[in-house]
């Protein structure tokens, strides 16, 4: 068993804290061994932590939450993710798929990482 540590800004923190949201999507980097997501496994724990949307450092303050995985699946780009797959179960605060979409894909090398690396799901619980 492995322990993750995944950084996520308000409002999706207090989401996940709220078991309003139980998926959380990562972007690949094998460069830096905290990012190797495909490695990610069932019965894994993540410790979700929060970071400040503006500047990115974590916040103190804030709690870290605990999950285990309960399911990973990866995904060869975002097409592939939203046709079977209920977007807003991913972001339950975006309009649309294409909302969401741009939102993943605005992230600073995202869209190059997706198209080397795909897109890891994973279940939380």
């Amino acid at each position: 068993m492995k322990i993750w540590e995944f950084e996520t800004r308000s409002p999706y923190y207090e989401l996940l804290r709220d078991g309003k949201k139980i998926y959380e999507g990562r972007v690949p980097d094998p460069s830096r061994e905290s990012k190797r997501y495909y490695e990610c496994k069932v019965g894994d724990v993540v410790k979700i932590v929060k970071v400040d949307a503006v500047s990115g450092k974590r916040v103190s303050d804030a709690k870290k939450l605990k999950f285990e995985i309960e399911k990973v699946s990866q995904y060869s780009n975002l097409d592939d993710l939203f046709k079977n797959f209920d977007y807003k179960l991913l972001d339950p605060l975006a309009d649309s798929v294409d909302d969401l979409k741009n939102t993943i894909l605005n992230f600073p090398g995202y869209s190059d990482r997706i198209k080397k690396h795909g897109f890891i799901l994973v279940q939380l619980r």
